[in-house]
C-alpha cells in the first residue's frame, strides 16, 4: 500500500471510529430520563447534565484545536483539567434542561466530525506541542482527546445512568 493510501486509510478509521463514539453517545443522550439528569451518583461522580455539558464542551475545544494544529505544525494545543472552560462548562451544567444539553451536545459532536473531515493521512504524522505531554504526532493527540475521551465519557454516562436510576 502506497503511503499517500496508507495515510488516507488511517485517517478514514480515525473518522469512523469517531462517528460510532458519536452514536453511542447520542443514544445514551437519548436514554437519559429527564428526571435523573441533575440526580447526584455519589463517590464525587459528575451527574448526567455535567458530563453531557463536559462533552460538548470538549468537542468544541478540541474542534478548535485541531483547527489550530491543521493550520500550524507544532501549535500549542491540549490542556490541563484546570482549565477555565472546561469547569465552566460543568458548573453550568447544573441550570441546562436536558434539551438543551441534547441540543448542544448533537451541535458540539457535528462540528468535531467536520473538522476531522478536512484530515489528511499525511496530517496525522504531524507534530504539535501538547500542552501537557509535550512534542505529540496528531494521530496520538486524536485518539487521546477525541476517541479515548469520548469512549471514556460514554462508558462513565452508561454508569452514571445506571447507578441514578437504580438508586431511586
Amino acid at each position: 500500500m502506497s503511503a499517500d493510501l496508507h495515510g488516507r486509510a488511517r485517517a478514514d478509521a480515525l473518522r469512523s471510529a469517531n462517528d460510532q463514539l458519536d452514536v453511542q453517545l447520542r443514544s445514551l443522550a437519548t436514554a437519559i430520563p429527564a428526571e435523573y439528569l441533575h440526580t447526584d451518583p455519589g463517590d464525587g461522580q459528575w451527574t448526567l447534565a455535567e458530563n453531557l455539558a463536559h462533552i460538548a464542551e470538549f468537542s468544541r475545544f478540541f474542534t478548535q484545536d485541531l483547527a489550530s494544529h491543521l493550520g500550524n505544525e507544532g501549535a500549542a494545543v491540549g490542556r490541563t483539567h484546570e482549565h477555565p472552560g472546561r469547569n465552566a462548562a460543568i458548573a453550568a451544567a447544573a441550570g441546562q434542561s436536558l434539551d438543551d444539553l441534547r441540543t448542544a451536545l448533537d451541535a458540539a459532536l457535528d462540528v468535531l466530525a467536520a473538522q476531522l473531515g478536512k484530515l489528511h493521512g499525511e496530517d496525522l504524522d504531524r507534530l504539535g506541542n501538547n500542552r501537557k505531554y509535550g512534542p505529540e504526532p496528531l494521530q496520538r493527540f486524536l485518539d487521546r482527546y477525541v476517541l479515548e475521551h469520548k469512549a471514556a465519557h460514554a462508558q462513565q454516562l452508561e454508569t452514571t445512568i445506571n447507578a441514578v436510576t437504580q438508586s431511586q
